[in-house]
């Protein structure tokens, strides 16, 4: 994502704009990545958003068709306000695509 466009999203928090994504890359267990391109973005969230931790929702499908990161054709991250090792089992628990050699 482009640092002004970024910066974009962070000043208008409060609104849904989609701004474009070039590469999302996700690491995985044994050194494993994933990727998706060209896919959109905006905040999610109603009062709880902020422009410091904003929370987003991923399109994968919403420029190219058909389109999936893992199986999803969309994904949330939400803002950490949990605990390190909370965080970690609920994105695990919540994405992990079963059977997906990535996540064993």
């Amino acid at each position: 994502m482009l640092d002004a466009d970024w910066q974009a999203l962070k000043a208008d928090y409060l609104l849904d704009t989609p701004f474009n994504v070039g590469t999302f890359q996700w690491k995985g267990a044994g050194g494993l990545t994933a990727s998706v391109g060209n896919f959109q973005m905006h905040n999610r969230g109603h009062g709880s958003r902020s422009p410091i931790k904003p929370g987003l929702h991923l399109t994968f499908d919403a420029n190219v068709k058909g389109q999936t990161f893992l199986g999803l054709s969309s994904l949330e991250l939400k803002p950490n306000t949990r605990t390190k090792h909370a965080s970690r089992a609920a994105v695990h628990a919540d994405v992990q695509p079963h059977g997906h050699p990535m996540f064993t």
